[in-house]
């Protein structure tokens, strides 16, 4: 569970003051984790589909009943092939609880679930959807994905799967990895099936990852384990040849002059726990992302700055606010980003980032509150408001959302 230690509360409390309003901003963090993944299988003629979605706590709106704090929520799967109606719809509900607010914001809490279904070869589209039951708010992702066909009788190498463990007898949604959400530091391993005829007894497997067009090949461990006309592939990943931010993973297979490779789009962040997303955020992004606590000469030297010149005067600004300098790591910008990046997940509307509103001012300012009282003000009012109380600040903020879009206004209260 998130907790602010006691000093880290009150060096933000210094730190972080000052209020601008909100600005239209069109960047947006994706809704919610998913990954689709294709295998051969047994079954002739058709293709073994995995669907994983993973739900955190920061997607959800939690309401207080009585001593918890509860949310429902709806995942809805369709799958059709291109244009045409929907083959396979899959539902499930579920009910989150929890004791304390400060759980409900942490983006360690999650829930993964999985969905099969076996398919014929061809172009699909697949809907996924997470519905909150307590706002009504509707979460969508829709991809197109091409389905392999295994059977074709040569080489072919299934969608890749990242595990934090090389158990194979119990792949789930347990130990597979969202591949946008991946923690550098943690053990991490790519699983792939190769479809290839009986004929081919030697393959030659390579990794490459591409950064910002830049590509550099892997070594790593891998093991072989051929099972009739399948091979199971497991690599280990060393975490040291990783990169934080956006890279581009890719195997090729081949064994004399046929191969096989496939791609995919993988995120690495800093931690799981603490959410450290920002890594992978560009300087510019950052600097807008302090107008909450940088003032005066200093804010104006940050946006004008470009270049090496912009990125010093970023690291001087932290450095002085650094209560550890004697260590690599400065808790105070950990802790500013990842409010920053919870706030984006909970409180961003249309087109306005959730740090830019003015409950995400709050919350950066301040943190998590103690307590939250949610619903509506008069039965001849369709507003509905949220109360965040901070108990050892002695402070209210009373915000209203008077249109029912989710844009929460602060009516009463000082930042």
């Amino acid at each position: 569970m998130y907790k602010i230690h006691k000093l880290m509360f009150i060096l933000l409390t210094i730190v972080l003051s000052g209020s601008v309003s909100a600005q239209p901003d069109i960047k947006h963090l994706k809704p919610f984790d998913y990954d689709i993944i294709t295998r051969p299988l047994d079954t002739e003629g058709k293709t073994l589909t995995n669907v994983y979605v993973w739900v955190r706590n920061t997607h959800l709106q939690f309401i207080k009943n009585d001593l918890i704090y509860s949310a429902h929520y709806q995942i809805n799967v369709d799958i059709a092939p291109e244009n045409k109606p929907a083959i396979l719809t899959r539902d499930r509900h579920n009910i989150v609880t929890e004791q304390e607010y400060p759980a409900t914001i942490d983006p360690s809490n999650q829930r993964g679930h999985q969905f099969e279904a076996e398919l014929a070869p061809g172009k699909y589209i697949f809907n996924l959807r997470i519905l909150d039951k307590n706002t009504g708010r509707d979460r969508i992702h829709t991809i197109k994905k091409e389905i392999k066909d295994f059977e074709s009788g040569n080489i072919v190498l299934s969608d890749l799967l990242l595990l934090n463990s090389s158990d194979l007898e119990n792949v789930s949604v347990d130990n597979v990895v969202p591949p946008r959400r991946i923690p550098i530091k943690n053990e991490l391993y790519l699983y792939a099936e190769i479809s290839s005829p009986l004929s081919v007894e030697r393959m030659g497997i390579d990794v490459f990852f591409t950064q910002d067009g830049n590509t550099r090949k892997l070594e790593v461990s891998d093991s072989l384990f051929r099972t009739g006309d399948v091979t199971k592939v497991v690599m280990n990943l060393n975490k040291d040849n990783l990169k934080l931010g956006n890279n581009i993973l890719m195997i090729r297979v081949s064994s004399g002059d046929e191969s096989s490779e496939i791609r995919k789009r993988v995120r690495f962040i800093q931690f799981e726990g603490t959410d450290q997303e920002y890594a992978s955020d560009s300087v510019d992004d950052m600097i807008n992302q302090l107008r909450y606590v940088a003032e005066g000469d200093e804010w104006d030297a940050l946006r004008k700055a470009e270049g090496e010149e912009q990125q010093r005067l970023f690291d001087t600004f932290w450095k002085k606010r650094d209560p550890t300098p004697e260590t690599p790591d400065n808790p105070i910008k950990e802790e500013y980003y990842r409010r920053v990046q919870i706030a984006n997940q909970r409180f961003g509307i249309q087109k306005q980032s959730g740090w830019r509103s003015d409950r995400g001012h709050v919350f950066i300012i301040y943190g998590p509150p103690d307590s939250i009282d949610r619903g509506n003000p008069s039965q001849y009012s369709f507003s509905t408001y949220e109360v965040w109380y901070y108990d050892q600040l002695r402070k209210r903020f009373i915000f209203v959302d008077e249109m029912g879009f989710g844009d929460y206004r602060l009516v009463s209260g000082i930042i």
